[in-house]
């Protein structure tokens, strides 16, 4: 587990866990969706596309 290469999506692996109520045994298929949906949608958009946290204030 700890050998695991970093996974390049829009969201974190335990977010879609999360999300979809799946749970450690469906890791691989989990990284491989994500994996596979990322590189779809940045190949429809020709840009590469990372995940950045945004901060709103309020006041």
């Amino acid at each position: 587990m700890g050998n695991e290469t970093p996974l390049h999506s829009l969201i974190p692996l335990a977010d879609f866990k999360a999300v979809l109520g799946l749970d450690d045994r469906e890791d691989a298929m989990s990284r491989y969706c994500l994996i596979t949906a990322t590189y779809t949608i940045e190949q429809y958009c020709m840009r590469r596309l990372f995940l950045k946290k945004h901060f709103w204030s309020l006041g």
